[in-house]
C-alpha cells in the first residue's frame, strides 16, 4: 500500500486518454502526437478510427493499414491501445453491414400497436383489421421515408374495455380482467366480433422495424444480430491485430450502444419506460422485441399476447407485474445476447474488452438511450464502465442542477448513485475482479487542474479504479503539470485495485421497482445520499444477486455476502413489491436476526416485523441513518459543521488500513474530528507530495482514535493506519519519515507580483494583491510571485500556501520544490531553508477555465456543451495563508 502511497517500484499504469487515427496518416505523425501524450504519463490510448464528426468510417483496408502504423508508432513507443469497436459512435453499426438488403431483417426490431374504439353492444361488428395494422400517425409519418409498413407482423388481436378517461391521463385505462383474444375472429384482412355493453377498445399488436431511433444499428436483444456486428467488426479487426494482442493491442473498448426504440429529438429521452402514451397524447415510441421474446415471455407469462397493450396504456393492477415481466424478458436477452456474445468472442482470445453504455438521469435501468438495467448490460465484460460528462460532477452540486444534456438534472444520482453503478458491479461480480473503469472529462471543457483533481478523487473515494480521460487540458501549464495529475491518478488506482473495500451496507438496486410502478419507486441513491452524508458506506446490489446466486457466488447461511464481500444490512428503497427471490431472502432475513432496512413504504407481501427476534423493519428516509448506525459496527465518525459535504473509503490490506477522506464542500476548506478504530499512531499522507505527517491525535476509548484534521478546498486525505507495527517502521524510511508538526508562523513579508505583460505589482507586508480587480474574471496566464523569508534559529520544515488558484511551482534559495496542482499546496524544504534570508519565487497559473475556447463540435460553440457555465469561477493566484511549519523538538 505504502507503495503506491509513496510511489515505490509501481510499475502499472491505468490511465488511458482518447487519441484519434485517420487513414493515411504516417507512423512519424502518430509517434509525434503519441510522444505528447506519453510526456505526460499516459502509457494507454483509446483508439478511435475515423473523422470527428461521426461520420461512418470503414474497418477496410485503409483502416487496417492506419492501424499498422499505429501499431508502429506504439512499438516504437512502449505504448499500447484499445481500438473503438465502432465508427461512427455509437457501437454497433456492424460496419455499415445493417444497410445491406440481406441483412434487413436483423435491424433493431420493435412491438408497436394500432387500435379503434367501439362501443357495444353491436352484434357481429366487422372491422377492416388489415387496414388498422398498416395505419400512419402523422408524427411519426417520416419514419416510412426509411421502412414500408408492409414490414409489419402481426402477433395478436386483443380487445379491453375502457374505463372513462381521467384528468390526470392523456388516454382512457384499460380494465382489468377484461382481455379478450381476437385473433380466432380475423380471417381475409377483416375482423369479425360482436362488441359487448360499454366503451372497448381493440388493439392489432404487430412486429415492426419502423423507430425513430438511430436506423441500421444492431438489435441488443438479437442473437443473430449481434453475431453480423462481431462478424463485421471484431472478428476481422482480431485476425488483423491478434499477432499484437497483449504486446500494443489491449482489446475493444465499445460506447454507448442503445436499446434504441427512441430517437431524432428524443434520442437522448432519459425517461424511456413503458406506459407512456396513457401520459403523452402524441406519443408514437415503439419497445424493443427480438425473434427470441415471444419465448422468454412464455416462461414469464402465459398470457402475455393478451397483455401487451399494458405496454402503452395503463391497466389497473395487472400493468406493473407485466411491465416487470418484460423488461425482465429484454433485459435478459441483452445480458446473454448482446454482452454475452461479444464477451465469450473477447474472453475465448485473450481480448481484454471494457466500455459502457448510457448512464445519464436514471437511464441504466430504461430503454431508449439506456440498456435497460445497468447490472444485466455490464455483467459480461472485464471491467465495469460508466463515463462522466459535461460537468455532471462539480463541487457541491449534488442535488437538483444543470449538465447540457438536462435542464433540471439529478445531482444526488450523479454524486451518490454513478460511480456507484462502476465501483459495485466491479466488487459484487466474480468476473470483475474489483476493477473498474470511467470514461471521465468528455466534454467537460477548459477547467482547472485544481477541479479537474476533485472529479478524480470524487470516483476514486468511490471507488472506481480506472480513468480514461476524454479530454486533455489544453493550457498552457499542461506540459508541466497534468503529469502529476496522471501520476497521482494512476497510482491510487493501482492502490485500490491491489486493496479491499471495506463497505458496510447493500442498497438494492431499484430498477425492477421502477418497472413495476414507474415513478412511485425510489431510486438507490435516495438512501444513498443520506449514508453518504453521513460517512456510512454501501454498495447497490441488484435483485440478481438472489436470483442468481451462482452468478454472483452470493451467500446467506450468515447474513449477506456476495462474491465475498459481506454487508451488515440490505437497505431497500420505498417500491410497492419486490422480486421473488429478494422476499424470499427477506422472509429469512427475518427467521435469522439480519437487519433489513425497507425505506418509507413496504412492499405488499411483506409481513416480517411481528417475528421474534426480526430485524426487518420499516423506515423514514430522515431516520435511516440513525437506524442503520444501530445495527452495524461504523469504522469512523466524522464530527464536523460541514459533515454532510465529507465523503470517505475504507480499504484493507495485509500491511495496513486506509482512509480516504475527501472534503467535497462547495468551496473552502473543512475542519474535522475523525475518529477510527486505531490501536497506534494515525498518519496522514499526501500522495502528490510524498509527505507523510502524524496528525494532532489522542487516544479516545475502546481502541480508538480521535484525529484533528483541516480539509483544504476540495481536498483528498489519507489516514494510514499500521497493522500491528510500530509508526517507526514509517521513519525507517528515510525519505519519508513522518513529519511532526510543533509550531507554525504566518507569513508576513513584502510581496512583489510579476504579470504575463512585465509589471510588477507590490504589496505590502501581511498581505496579497487583489488580482481580480487589475485583471478581470476572465485573465489566464503565468503569475510570478516573489518574496524573502528570514529564518533565525530555527529552520522550518515545511511550506504551506493555503488557497492557490490552480497549479503551482515552488523555487527556494534557487532550487524547484516540487509542483502541486491541487491543495494541500504543502512543500517540504528539509535541508533547503537556510539562516538569514532566503528568497522564494512562486510560479502560479490561473484556472484554465479562464481561456476563451474557439472551438466548436457540430457547429455549437464547444463552451456550451462543456462544464464551463456550471463551474464557479476561481479566484486567481495565492490566497493564502501562507505558513512555515516546523518540527516538534526531539
Amino acid at each position: 500500500m505504502l507503495d503506491y502511497l509513496l510511489n515505490q517500484k509501481v510499475k502499472n499504469t491505468y490511465s488511458a486518454t482518447f487519441f484519434g487515427v485517420s487513414a493515411g496518416e504516417s507512423k512519424a505523425s502518430l509517434v509525434q502526437r503519441l510522444k505528447a501524450v506519453k510526456s505526460i504519463g499516459l502509457n494507454r490510448v483509446i483508439a478511435g478510427y475515423g473523422s470527428d464528426n461521426m461520420e461512418a468510417a470503414r474497418f477496410d483496408d485503409r483502416c487496417f493499414a492506419a492501424l499498422d502504423e499505429l501499431v508502429k508508432a506504439c512499438r516504437e513507443l512502449k505504448m499500447t491501445f484499445w481500438l473503438q469497436d465502432y465508427s461512427p459512435f455509437p457501437t454497433g453499426s456492424a460496419d455499415g453491414a445493417f444497410q445491406d438488403p440481406e441483412n434487413a431483417r436483423l435491424n433493431k426490431l420493435f412491438v408497436d400497436e394500432r387500435h379503434i374504439d367501439i362501443s357495444g353492444p353491436i352484434e357481429n361488428a366487422v372491422i377492416r383489421i388489415d387496414a388498422l395494422q398498416n395505419v400512419v400517425y402523422g408524427k411519426a409519418a417520416h419514419r416510412f421515408a426509411k421502412v414500408d409498413p408492409a414490414c409489419r407482423k402481426r402477433i395478436g388481436i386483443v380487445a379491453y374495455r375502457m374505463q372513462e378517461n381521467p384528468d390526470s391521463a392523456a388516454s382512457p385505462i384499460l380494465e382489468d380482467d377484461t382481455a379478450v383474444l381476437l385473433d380466432a375472429c380475423a380471417a381475409g384482412g377483416f375482423l369479425k366480433w360482436t362488441v359487448p355493453d360499454g366503451h372497448w377498445r381493440v388493439f392489432v399488436i404487430f412486429e415492426t422495424y419502423e423507430s425513430a431511433g438511430r436506423p441500421y444499428f444492431m438489435n441488443l436483444l438479437s442473437q443473430e444480430s449481434v453475431e453480423l456486428e462481431i462478424k463485421k467488426v471484431h472478428e476481422p479487426v482480431y485476425e488483423h491485430l491478434k499477432d499484437e494482442l497483449g504486446k500494443t493491442w489491449n482489446g475493444f473498448f465499445y460506447d454507448e450502444p442503445e436499446i434504441g426504440n427512441a430517437g431524432n429529438a428524443n434520442v437522448f429521452d432519459f425517461f424511456m419506460l413503458p406506459g407512456k402514451r396513457s401520459k403523452d397524447l402524441t406519443d408514437c415510441n415503439v419497445y424493443p422485441w427480438s425473434p427470441e421474446m415471444p419465448a422468454q415471455m412464455e416462461k414469464r407469462d402465459q398470457d402475455w399476447v393478451k397483455k401487451l397493450p399494458t405496454l402503452w396504456y395503463d391497466a389497473g393492477l395487472q400493468q406493473g407485474s407485466f411491465r416487470r415481466s418484460y423488461m425482465d424478458a429484454v433485459t435478459a436477452l441483452v445480458r446473454d445476447n448482446y454482452n454475452g456474445q461479444v464477451y465469450a468472442f473477447c474472453r475465448d482470445r485473450g481480448i481484454h474488452y471494457i466500455g459502457h453504455v448510457l448512464e445519464e438521469e436514471n437511464s441504466h435501468a430504461r430503454l431508449g438511450c439506456g440498456p435497460g438495467h445497468y447490472f444485466r448490460q455490464q455483467y459480461h465484460q472485464d471491467e465495469a464502465g460508466i463515463d462522466v460528462i459535461a460537468g455532471q460532477i462539480l463541487p457541491g452540486r449534488d442535488k437538483s442542477v444543470s449538465w447540457y444534456g438536462v435542464v433540471n438534472s439529478d445531482g444526488e444520482f450523479n454524486h451518490f448513485g454513478l460511480a456507484k453503478l462502476a465501483s459495485s458491479e466491479a466488487r459484487i461480480n466474480p468476473v470483475k475482479r474489483n476493477r473498474s473503469a470511467c470514461e471521465t472529462f468528455a466534454m467537460y471543457g477548459q477547467q482547472g487542474l485544481a477541479e479537474r483533481k476533485f472529479v478524480i478523487d470524487h470516483l476514486l473515494v468511490n471507488g472506481v479504479n480506472r480513468m480514461l480521460f476524454g479530454e486533455l487540458s489544453s493550457d498552457n501549464a499542461t506540459s508541466e503539470y497534468a503529469k502529476v495529475l496522471v501520476d497521482y491518478t494512476d497510482r491510487i488506482c493501482g492502490l485500490l485495485r491491489n486493496s479491499t473495500p471495506v463497505i458496510k451496507t447493500a442498497v438494492l438496486y431499484h430498477a425492477e421497482a421502477e418497472w413495476t410502478a414507474g415513478d412511485q419507486a425510489q431510486y438507490f441513491q435516495k438512501p444513498g445520499a443520506k449514508l453518504a452524508r453521513r460517512q456510512i458506506s454501501y454498495e447497490v446490489i441488484p435483485a440478481d444477486v438472489f436470483s442468481f446466486p451462482e452468478m454472483y457466488d452470493t451467500q446467506i447461511k450468515d447474513g449477506l455476502s456476495v462474491n465475498g464481500n459481506a454487508y451488515e444490512a440490505l437497505i431497500i428503497p420505498a417500491c410497492s413489491s419486490l422480486p421473488e427471490s429478494v422476499a424470499e431472502f427477506v422472509e429469512y432475513s427475518a427467521k435469522c436476526g439480519y437487519p433489513v432496512f425497507f425505506v418509507d413504504r413496504m412492499p405488499a407481501g411483506i409481513c416480517c416485523q411481528d417475528k421474534k427476534d426480526s430485524k426487518v423493519c420499516l423506515t423514514s428516509l430522515e431516520d435511516l441513518t440513525q437506524k442503520v448506525g444501530e445495527v452495524i459496527q461504523t469504522d469512523i465518525k466524522v464530527i464536523s459543521p460541514r459533515q454532510e459535504w465529507i465523503r470517505y473509503a475504507h480499504v484493507q490490506s495485509d500491511q495496513a488500513d486506509l482512509y480516504l477522506i475527501h472534503n467535497e464542500a462547495p468551496h473552502g476548506i473543512s475542519d474535522c474530528e475523525i475518529i477510527l478504530n486505531a490501536e497506534s499512531e494515525v498518519l496522514a499522507i499526501d500522495p502528490v507530495s510524498g509527505i507523510v505527517m502524524v496528525p494532532a491525535q489522542e487516544s479516545a476509548q475502546n481502541g480508538q482514535i480521535r484525529i484533528s484534521i483541516q480539509l483544504g478546498q476540495y481536498e483528498m486525505k489519507y489516514l494510514y493506519l499500521v497493522k500491528d507495527q510500530n509508526i517507526q517502521q514509517m521513519e525507517s524510511l528515510s525519505d519519508y519519515s513522518p513529519v511532526r508538526i510543533g509550531a507554525e508562523i504566518e507569513h508576513d513579508e513584502e510581496w512583489e507580483v510579476e504579470l504575463p505583460d512585465g509589471r510588477i505589482i507590490f504589496n505590502e507586508a501581511g498581505s496579497l494583491p487583489d488580482l481580480e480587480a487589475l485583471l478581470g474574471y476572465d485573465f489566464y496566464g503565468k503569475l510570478i510571485y516573489r518574496t524573502t523569508m528570514t529564518c533565525t534559529d530555527k529552520l522550518p520544515r515545511l511550506l504551506d500556501l493555503g488557497a492557490v488558484s490552480d497549479c503551482c511551482e515552488v523555487i527556494l534559495n534557487g532550487k524547484e520544490i516540487g509542483k502541486r496542482i491541487a491543495s494541500p499546496y504543502l512543500f517540504d524544504i528539509k535541508g533547503l531553508a537556510r539562516k538569514g534570508e532566503n528568497a522564494l519565487t512562486f510560479v502560479v497559473y490561473t484556472s484554465a477555465a479562464n481561456i476563451k475556447n474557439d472551438r466548436s463540435i457540430f457547429g455549437i460553440p464547444l463552451d456550451c456543451l462543456t462544464a464551463l457555465p456550471y463551474s464557479l469561477v476561481e479566484p486567481m493566484g495565492i490566497r493564502g495563508p501562507v505558513r512555515w511549519l516546523f518540527e516538534q523538538d526531539a
